[in-house]
Formats: structure tokens, C-alpha cells, sequence
């Protein structure tokens, strides 16, 4: 009997990750998993280009996704796992994780201008790439990024460390969703 391996917690540049979702199944397959989970933040945009991709080399897809929430004022991500990809309350609570984002990263670049240190969404976009994935989900990470080509910071841990972690001048906790409420969308979806 073949032992089954997957790895059931990882990022694509649909969120936070550095590579494609075709490049995940790739790796995946190269380092001899037979399945996979993509737990974007706050979307399932991965599966477009994935499924295929999983379907050509073999590799079971097992839809997932990470959602931010909040319980008893400490940030806890949750993961949801097989849902059908097209799920309405999956899909509904997923944009309302973007607006969510944007309106903190907004918010966000606000405070970093207060302090002397402006980042346009145009700079942040960029730094996001989003012109190249417009699917992504844009957040701190992308900011911090756009801080260090603008030369604010030295580093990503830097921007962190100095500005956008928890408590920090610039961080801002936007609106959240509590656990109960996440885990009564996952439980709606299945």
C-alpha cells in the first residue's frame, strides 16, 4: 500500500504566497505529495488554475481556504476544508473578508502617511502585483513590502517589527469577524 501525503496548509500568490497555484501542484508533485490543500487568506481564487493542473499530474485537490477572526480580542485563523469551491456562503463570506482588507489597508496607508512615510494604492498595488494577479489578496505583507521599496524600512520584519504588527504606530485592527461566526459560515457550507 502507497502511503497517502499531502500538505494541507499552504499559500499561493492568490494571498500571501510567493509562488502560482500551478507551481504549488507542481511542487507538490516534484516532492512526491498525492495531495494538496491551497489555504489562501480569504479566497479560493487558486482552484481556477489549479484543478487542471492537479488533474494532469495526478494530485487530489481538497478545497480550503483561511479566514481571519477574533475571539476574546486574540486574531486566530481558521481553516475551512471541503467545501464545494462554487458555495455561496464560502464565496459571500470571502468578499466580505476583501472589503474588510481593503478597508484596513486604506486605513492603514493612512496612518503611514500620518508619519511621514506615504504609500499611494497605486505603490501598494504594485508591490502586491497586482497588475500581473489582480485576484490577490492584499494586505499588511504588501504594505510592508511597499515600505521597503520605498525605502522607509530594511525589511518586511522590519516594517513589522517597527510599524504594522499588533500595537504598533501604524497597525490598525479594522473590523473583524468573531470564531462563532466563521464557524457557523463553515458549518453552512458543509
Amino acid at each position: 500500500m502507497t502511503e497517502f501525503r499531502a500538505d494541507i496548509h499552504c499559500h499561493s500568490n492568490c494571498s500571501d504566497g510567493s509562488a502560482s497555484p500551478v507551481e504549488l501542484v507542481r511542487l507538490a508533485h516534484q516532492m512526491g505529495l498525492s495531495g494538496l490543500s491551497i489555504t489562501d487568506h480569504d479566497t479560493v481564487q487558486a482552484y481556477k488554475s489549479a484543478i487542471p493542473e492537479a488533474e494532469k499530474l495526478q494530485i487530489k485537490l481538497l478545497p480550503g481556504v483561511e479566514f481571519s477572526a477574533v475571539h476574546r480580542d486574540i486574531s486566530i485563523h481558521v481553516l475551512a476544508y471541503a467545501f464545494h469551491l462554487d458555495n455561496r456562503w464560502i464565496n459571500e463570506f470571502c468578499a466580505r473578508h476583501q472589503t474588510r482588507r481593503t478597508e484596513r489597508n486604506l486605513a492603514i496607508l493612512e496612518m503611514l502617511s500620518k508619519h511621514g512615510m506615504p504609500v499611494s494604492e497605486d505603490e501598494l498595488h504594485r508591490a502586491a502585483q497586482l497588475i500581473t494577479n489582480p485576484h490577490r489578496t492584499v494586505g499588511r505583507p504588501h504594505i510592508a513590502l511597499a515600505m521597503v521599496a520605498k525605502k522607509y524600512v530594511n525589511s518586511v520584519q522590519d516594517a513589522f517589527k517597527k510599524y504594522l504588527g499588533e500595537g504598533k504606530m501604524c497597525y490598525v485592527p479594522g473590523k473583524h469577524f468573531t470564531v462563532e461566526e466563521t464557524l457557523d459560515i463553515i458549518h453552512a457550507a458543509n
